[in-house]
C-alpha cells in the first residue's frame, strides 16, 4: 500500500472515530432521559415467553421500522449482557436468512423490470471484487444499514455460506455493545463509553486488514513485490503457458457442456459438476455465461441475470439448448 493509501485509510478510520464516539456518546447523553421502562415491562410481563418475544421482535426488525437498537438494549436490561446478546444475535440471523431468502427468490425479477440497476449492480461489483471481505465490512460498520445488506446481499450471487459467516461474524460485535448498554444503562460511565468506542474500531481495523490482505492475495496491491502487479516480466515468461492452460479449461467447459446436454438439461449430476466448475473459474467471462446458463436451467432467472451481466453480454432469447450449443462454438473456434 503506497503512502497516499496509509493517509487516506488513516483518515477513514478517524472519522470513523469521531462518528462512532458521536454515536456511542450522544446514546450514552441521552439514555438517562430515554425511557424504555414501558417496553420492559411489557416484554416482562411475557414471562417465560420473553425471550421468543424479544427473537420475534428481531426478525420483524427487518420488514417492520422497529428499531433493532432499542430491541438490543431492551434484551441487555432484562436478561443482561451475555444473554441479551445471545437472544438478539439469534434473532437478528433468523431475520437476516429469511430476508436474504426472500429477496432471492422473489426479489430480483421484480427489481430488475420496475427499478434501477445502477445501485444493485454496484453491490454486485464490490461483491465480485472484495467478495467476502466486502460483506464483513458492511456489516461491521454502523453507517451500513443491517436491513439493506441483507435484501443486498440476496439480489447479488452471494453464496448461503458466505452471506451466514459474514452476518453471524459481522453482527456479534454491535449487537454485545449494544446489550452491554442496556444492561448498564443506569451507570454507562464515560470511560464505559470510550471503552464501548475503542471495541468498535477494533473491528473496523479487523475488517480493514481482511480487504488489504485479500486484495493482496489477488494481486491488486504492492507495486512492485513479486506476486502482484511487479510481476511484469514473469507474466511475459508466462504468456505460453497461460494460453494452454486458456484452451485446456475451454476443453473442460466443452466437455461438461456436453454432459449436460446429454441429461437433457436437468439439475442432475452433470449440471452440479457444471455449476462447481464455473464457480472455480469465476471471473473467466465464458465460464460466467455458463453459470449463468446452469441458473436458467433451475429457473433463478435472477441470479442468471446477473451472471449475464458479469460475463459482459445480455440475458439472450435462444433456448437453454441453442445457449449451448453456441456457448460451445465460440469456445471451440
Amino acid at each position: 500500500m503506497t503512502g497516499m493509501s496509509h493517509r487516506r485509510t488513516l483518515a477513514v478510520y478517524l472519522l470513523v472515530a469521531v462518528l462512532a464516539f458521536g454515536l456511542v456518546g450522544g446514546s450514552w447523553l441521552v439514555l438517562p432521559g430515554f425511557d424504555t421502562g414501558p417496553l420492559m415491562d411489557w416484554v416482562k410481563g411475557f414471562g417465560m415467553w420473553a425471550i421468543p418475544l424479544l427473537i420475534l421482535m428481531m426478525v420483524a426488525h427487518n420488514f417492520v421500522p422497529i428499531p433493532a437498537e432499542v430491541i438490543a438494549l431492551c434484551a441487555g436490561a432484562i436478561l443482561g449482557t451475555v444473554a441479551g446478546t445471545l437472544v438478539t444475535w439469534t434473532g437478528a440471523m433468523f431475520g437476516a436468512v429469511l430476508a436474504f431468502w426472500l429477496a432471492r427468490h422473489f426479489g430480483r425479477g421484480l427489481i430488475e423490470r420496475h427499478a434501477d440497476l445502477s445501485h444493485l449492480d454496484r453491490f454486485d461489483r464490490i461483491v465480485a471484487d472484495q467478495g467476502a471481505a466486502g460483506l464483513l465490512f458492511a456489516r461491521l460498520t454502523p453507517l451500513v444499514a443491517f436491513n439493506l445488506v441483507n435484501y443486498c446481499a440476496g439480489l447479488t450471487a452471494v453464496s448461503w455460506t458466505t452471506f451466514l459467516w459474514t452476518t453471524a461474524v459481522g453482527i456479534l460485535p454491535i449487537t454485545a455493545l449494544t446489550a452491554y448498554a442496556g444492561a448498564n444503562m443506569a451507570e454507562l460511565s464515560p470511560r464505559a463509553v470510550l471503552v464501548l468506542t475503542a471495541i468498535g474500531l477494533v473491528g473496523f481495523a479487523l475488517a480493514g486488514w481482511f480487504r488489504r490482505r485479500r486484495s493482496t492475495r489477488s494481486g491488486l496491491a504492492v507495486p512492485g513485490s513479486r506476486g502482484t502487479i511487479g510481476r511484469e516480466q514473469s507474466c511475459r515468461n508466462e504468456s505460453g503457458s497461460e494460453a494452454n492452460a486458456m484452451t485446456k479449461n475451454n476443453k473442460i467447459l466443452v466437455d461438461a457442456l456436453d454432459r449436460l446436454a446429454a441429461e437433457d438439461f436437468v439439475t442432475g449430476q452433470a449440471w452440479s459438476a457444471l455449476h462447481d466448475l464455473c464457480q472455480a473459474h469465476e471471473g473467466e467471462a465464458d465460464f460466467d455465461r455458463a453459470h449463468a446458463l446452469c441458473h436458467r436451467i433451475e429457473g433463478d432467472e435472477g441470479n442468471a441475470a446477473y451472471w449475464y451481466r458479469r460475463a459482459g453480454q445480455p440475458r439472450p432469447s435462444a433456448s437453454v439448448a441453442e445457449e449451448c450449443a453456441d456457448l460451445k462454438r465460440v469456445l471451440e473456434d
